[in-house]
Formats: structure tokens, sequence, C-alpha cells
């Protein structure tokens, strides 16, 4: 089995990274992970659930 995506830790970001890029691979596989739903494009409700996601 396949080693799971992790969202990435607001903790692990320091003042000189204050930001993180996130590929588009990651973003699908941490969308298939918590929705069930297969997805191969970023689609405008993958993006949407992404922000709130982060933002939570």
């Amino acid at each position: 089995m396949a080693r799971p995506f992790l969202f990435p830790d607001v903790n692990d970001r320091s003042v000189n990274s204050p930001s993180v890029v996130v590929s588009q691979a990651q973003v699908i596989g941490i969308y298939q992970q918590d929705v069930d739903k297969d997805q191969v494009k970023v689609t405008e409700p993958v993006r949407e659930w992404f922000k709130n996601k982060a933002k939570e």
C-alpha cells in the first residue's frame, strides 16, 4: 500500500519560509483520501475544498 498523503502542517513553517507549494498530485491525493472519490484534475470544487481544509 502506498504511503498516505499528508496535509501540510502549519507548525512546520518558519519566518523565513512562511508558505508551502503543494503539487497537483499532492492536492489530488489528499482530496481522494478525504473525500474517497476518484479525481484526475484539480477542478474548482477541489480548489474550494482545499482552501477550506487549509483554513481549518
